[in-house]
């Protein structure tokens, strides 16, 4: 097998969930996909909105790449770890995935001491796109 700049790396299939939204959240809905299958995607980009009853969020990419398929419709509520879409990427972009091959849910986030103040000013930043 010749090395050619021309070649590609080994590709793997990543699966994404829909993460942990809270402590109790169970279940989250889709809102708005912001890609489409073929579309490339940068690490941390986002690729879809989801909202629960307690919060509206973006869902990023773990990796660079490109989304392979959009598995639930929007307006769809599924179960927290349901898979929502695959994405192909290089075997060397990939950063820590869970055992399953799943993604983390994303980072949380540190409230100030004024958690009124922060959580508002979350809200505000959270605005979806129709």
């Amino acid at each position: 097998m010749s090395s050619s700049p021309t070649e590609r790396a080994p590709e793997r299939l990543l699966e994404i969930v829909m993460p942990q939204l809270g402590i109790t959240v169970t279940e989250g809905t889709l809102v708005h996909w912001r890609k489409k299958p073929g579309d490339a995607v940068a690490p941390d980009e986002a690729i879809c909105d989801v909202s629960s009853d307690k919060i509206d969020t973006e869902i990023p990419s773990p990796a660079a790449g490109e989304i392979a398929e959009l598995l639930i419709e929007v307006g769809t509520t599924v179960e927290v770890g349901t898979v929502i879409a695959t994405m192909s990427v290089a075997e060397d972009a990939l950063r820590a995935p869970s055992p399953a091959g799943a993604l983390v849910p994303p980072r949380p986030v540190r409230l100030s001491s004024d958690r009124s103040s922060a959580m508002h000013s979350a809200a505000r930043s959270c605005s979806l796109i129709p």
